[in-house]
């Protein structure tokens, strides 16, 4: 999902291989990736990809926000990867998941989603499906899932390097103080913590809406509660604010 990590994580990934690694970014899920960025973007390594004449690669990430599970891990991608992107030696599926307090904060920050128009309560039902797929109560990433709390990675060097070890990189460290600038940036830091992103207030953004009634409306969804608990730290969120 935006503005859940997704981007700082993506960074500190490819900042550990030092050979060549490609990011195709937000191409619609079940679809030639390739295609979709060549008809943006006319550059001519793009259309070689998008023939299916595939450079060597040593790590290839398509990153997908917003869109549902059943479509990015549907039968119809997965008959046509390798005609789309070439084979992979090994593959993984990561999910990203950020609690969903801040991730709200964040959407509303950035304007990507809004409360009156209905758009963060989409967000919210698209946030529960993806904490099912994170708990197993559902299957549909089926590649080596690896299941990432985000705000356990921006605070927990322990926490990425048993990531790294997961992903099969040589744990470095590289790229975690770096911000990236897609979208902007942090929605409320923009790029000027760059270099020192660990500084980044990520658990504290839901303090910028505290007394507005609607979004606390918002998160009071029996369900959401019941998947933050069980996934994030409680002691570390507004929790006590639901009541």
């Amino acid at each position: 999902m935006r503005r859940t990590g997704n981007h700082a994580i993506i960074g500190w990934i490819r900042a550990q291989h030092p050979d060549k690694a490609w990011h195709l970014n937000h191409p619609p899920a079940g679809q030639n990736p390739y295609q979709f960025l060549y008809s943006h973007f006319k550059k001519p390594e793009f259309r070689e990809e998008a023939i299916g004449n595939f450079s060597k690669k040593s790590l290839l990430l398509i990153s997908y926000e917003d869109q549902k599970l059943e479509k990015i891990g549907s039968e119809k991608f997965e008959k046509f990867h390798d005609i789309y992107v070439g084979a992979s030696a090994n593959r993984f599926d990561v999910l990203i998941l950020r609690d969903p307090f801040n991730l709200i904060a964040s959407r509303l920050q950035s304007n990507m989603s809004k409360i009156d128009d209905g758009s963060a309560g989409q967000a919210i039902a698209l946030w529960k499906s993806y904490a099912r797929e994170f708990l197993g109560e559902t299957q549909f990433l089926t590649h080596n899932k690896l299941c990432v709390n985000f705000n356990q990675w921006h605070y927990s060097q322990q926490y990425r390097q048993e990531l790294a070890t997961s992903l099969e990189i040589e744990f470095t460290d590289a790229g975690r103080e770096q911000i990236k600038g897609y979208g902007g940036g942090s929605s409320f830091d923009g790029c000027k913590l760059d270099g020192r992103a660990s500084e980044l207030d990520i658990l504290n953004r839901w303090q910028s809406f505290e007394n507005i009634d609607s979004f606390w409306q918002l998160l009071k969804d029996e369900e959401l509660v019941n998947y933050a608990e069980r996934i994030f730290d409680r002691e570390t969120l507004p929790f006590d604010r639901l009541k």
